[in-house]
């Protein structure tokens, strides 16, 4: 009796030794990334580069797109639809450069990314990668890529011939996921190295018209991470050597020109639909929608219609990483215009007939 009860006692201990060892495991990784030593797996870009080859297998055939005629550029950006990509270095489990590279050569030309504060080597350095953490603790992606090797790639490949729309502008979407206001000064420094060359030098505004931004990088903040950013970003009076972020923001998303909706809310929301003008070339629309993957059961692409119609939604951004029937027929559609970037009062009748 006394030997079955002591063994029960032993067995009790184990696994309660056991769960301790596990939640000490946890606990320490945990500490680890709120203090930005993410241990995730670095290097790996084999593996990376095989997961975008194999994507890219599945893509349609051919994005048949070109960059927007000249003659059609004179309007305000609300009145274009522009092909955008969400978590755009994102190819599944990875991250790549590889993966930016494909989505420009789809055509894309709002690219949209997650930037985190990771300890890299002795140094804290803004990377690229993707979570659904609220909390910003655990990430979704094996592996992350620096900020500047993204923007690199972006100021490499959006103005050359590797992307078949490279007169167009390309947006540049930063949501900043740390709580670290180090962070400011580091993105601004990377913006600065990377595309500077090439960037938008004014602010966006309802009167910014296509033709301003033409083969131009437009930097895109989403405020709604942190509505306060801005005394954090800036540089005080005596700072040397510090990059200020505010001066290198075109336009933030979020913002009461450029509003930010998740898919679901935006579709529960009474509809708006934008109207043609008289003269067929303008709309009813006063300033720029975008709409991203919902929080929860955001495994599917939506359909582009209902976004147009109803609520003249012109930025629907998509996972070119979850290849399904709606991101085929998204891309269809830019390849029947022959563009990355088209007139809202083109889309509208294509699905007007629907």
């Amino acid at each position: 009796m006394r030997l079955k009860t002591l063994h029960w006692i032993l067995t009790i201990i184990a696994i309660l030794l056991v769960f301790y060892i596990l939640y000490k495991l946890k606990y320490k990784r945990c500490i680890q990334i709120v203090m930005n030593e993410i241990p995730i797996i670095e290097g790996n870009t084999s593996a990376a580069d095989a997961e975008v080859a194999a994507l890219v297998t599945k893509y349609n055939e051919f994005s048949n797109v070109s960059s927007i005629t000249d003659k059609f550029t004179n309007m305000p950006l609300h009145e274009y639809c522009f092909k955008s990509s969400y978590n755009t270095a994102r190819s599944g489990d990875y991250v790549s450069s590889k993966m930016i590279e494909a989505v420009l050569k789809r055509g894309c030309r709002f690219l949209d990314f997650e930037v985190f504060y990771i300890k890299d080597g002795n140094l804290f350095i803004p990377k690229v990668a993707v979570s659904t953490d609220p909390n910003f603790v655990i990430l979704d992606t094996l592996n992350s890529i620096s900020l500047d090797e993204a923007l690199s790639t972006v100021a490499t490949n959006a103005f050359s011939g590797t992307s078949p729309n490279s007169s167009d502008p390309i947006f540049v979407n930063l949501r900043i996921k740390s709580r670290d206001s180090n962070i400011y000064r580091a993105v601004a420094k990377s913006i600065d190295a990377n595309l500077k060359q090439v960037a938008y030098d004014a602010d966006i505004n309802k009167s910014t018209n296509l033709r301003d931004v033409m083969r131009k990088a437009v930097i895109v903040f989403d405020k709604t991470m942190r509505p306060d950013y801005k005394q954090y970003a800036k540089c005080t009076d005596t700072a040397t050597g510090c990059f200020d972020l505010t001066n290198y923001i075109n336009l933030e998303s979020g913002s009461e020109y450029l509003n930010k909706y998740h898919y679901t809310d935006l579709l529960n929301h009474a509809n708006t639909p934008p109207l043609l003008k008289d003269d067929n070339i303008r709309t009813t629309t006063t300033h720029m929608k975008m709409a991203v993957p919902d929080l929860i059961g955001n495994d599917i692409n939506p359909a582009f219609k209902e976004f147009v119609i109803k609520h003249g939604c012109q930025n629907v951004f998509y996972q070119f990483h979850i290849v399904d029937q709606n991101l085929k027929n998204y891309e269809e559609f830019f390849s029947d215009k022959l563009a990355g970037t088209v007139p809202l009062s083109v889309v509208l009748p294509h699905f007007a007939g629907q």
